[in-house]
């Protein structure tokens, strides 16, 4: 419905309307099986909407540990592929990205780690979004102290001037 008109009826197949009360419980419902799956190969994913992260940690000393999660991870995304095929879905290999976090020292000891993901191989990106925050390899959050400091500057700079022409803006 947009104002007062309706649109025509239709036969739903699949999905749940956007923004109904029984969206997030039916999206959880539809996707439980998805936990299953993760916790099958990673012992930890936190989801957030439609937005799903697994973690998994390991040592940066022993090699065949990094083999290992790599491999971990691969299967984890080869299974949840298979799932979200079967269940009408799609993974956006695009979108797939992984953040390696850790001390300067322990990220020098990484060899060069890639995950297969489909037909691409995902390399690890310097700095990645979760949840509206900014998170860097380091954990400095100087990114995301940055771009909120730019984003407020934008809006304080466009904000438009009081009747009278009077514009007042602080910046230190």
């Amino acid at each position: 419905m947009i104002n007062e008109s309706l649109s025509r009826p239709f036969k739903l197949e699949c999905g749940v309307p956007q923004g109904s009360c029984l969206g997030p419980l039916l999206f959880t419902l539809y996707t439980s099986r998805l936990f299953e799956i993760i916790k099958y190969h990673l012992p930890m994913i936190h989801c957030y909407a439609d937005d799903s992260q697994v973690y998994i940690s390991f040592s940066p000393n022993n090699r065949a540990e990094q083999l290992a999660v790599v491999r971990n991870m691969e299967e984890c995304i080869r299974d949840i592929r298979c799932w979200m095929l079967n269940n009408d879905l799609k993974l956006n290999d695009d979108k797939t990205e992984f953040l390696i976090i850790g001390t300067s020292q322990q990220l020098e000891k990484l060899d060069n780690i890639s995950i297969r993901v489909g037909d691409a191989d995902i390399h690890p990106v310097p700095i990645a979004r979760n949840t509206g925050s900014w998170f860097d390899s380091r954990l400095s959050m100087a990114t995301h102290i940055t771009k909120i400091c730019s984003s407020a500057f934008y809006y304080i700079y466009n904000i438009e001037p009081l009747p009278g022409g009077v514009h007042v803006s602080m910046i230190p």
